[in-house]
């Protein structure tokens, strides 16, 4: 009996060790720049939260699954920051400003694998916003015009390949009546560039060109075809 006490004893003190392991210690500072500018950007809220996410598929899908270790501080006058976290899985650092998007290749700022942590690891890091604009395109088609005419607006790239379009959108439209072609989340202080493809008397053509985004409210232009 003396034995089965101290076996089971000894597997719950196995259990509170390992429900108290940490596959890494993190020690971050950095800055956030606005990527146009390059200016640093203020009152920057920066989350890391430690936890996976799920592919997709199966019966919980898709998705982000937090551990509840996480951390939240704010940029300074300076754009800089600190962050020190403990954790299991993975950190992901998130910034959130109002008027402001995520202007990195990825839809969160950086990504940072435990794996690759052992205790006291540090890493200096510099991450990108920028102010960010709603484009409402006006697509008007000039004469001869005939109601089976059709229209292909593709939103293509910026002119710095570090930029990343949230939602890039193909928008279809056939007729005489003006088009509006709406793309949310364009980077201000930079070109937009789009594709139009259209037919003339039955014959489909191209053409590409770009906008530079002005205002961090709503951009309209309109554009003849």
């Amino acid at each position: 009996m003396k034995n089965t006490i101290n076996i089971v004893f000894a597997i719950a003190i196995m259990i509170s060790i390992s429900s108290c392991k940490k596959d890494y210690e993190v020690h971050l500072t950095g800055r956030v720049l606005d990527i146009v500018t390059n200016e640093p950007i203020e009152n920057v809220k920066v989350e890391a939260i430690d936890g996976h996410y799920n592919s997709g598929g199966g019966f919980l899908g898709g998705g982000f699954s937090p551990t509840g270790k996480e951390q939240t501080v704010y940029t300074d006058e300076n754009g800089e920051f600190e962050i020190n976290l403990e954790g299991d899985e993975t950190c992901y650092i998130y910034l959130t400003k109002g008027g402001y998007i995520d202007a990195q290749e990825k839809s969160y700022a950086a990504e940072y694998e435990g794996k690759r942590f052992s205790s006291g690891y540090s890493e200096d890091i510099t991450l990108y916003l920028s102010e960010g604009s709603e484009f409402w395109g006006i697509f008007k088609k000039t004469e001869p015009c005939f109601e089976t005419d059709s229209l292909i607006v593709s939103i293509l790239d910026y002119n710095n390949n570090n930029i990343y379009l949230h939602r890039p959108e193909i928008d279809r439209f056939q007729g005489c009546d003006y088009h509006l072609s709406n793309q949310k989340n364009c980077v201000v202080g930079l070109y937009l560039r789009y594709q139009y493809d259209y037919t003339e008397n039955g014959v489909w053509k191209t053409k590409t060109d770009s906008i530079l985004i002005e205002t961090n409210n709503q951009h309209i232009d309109t554009i003849y075809y």
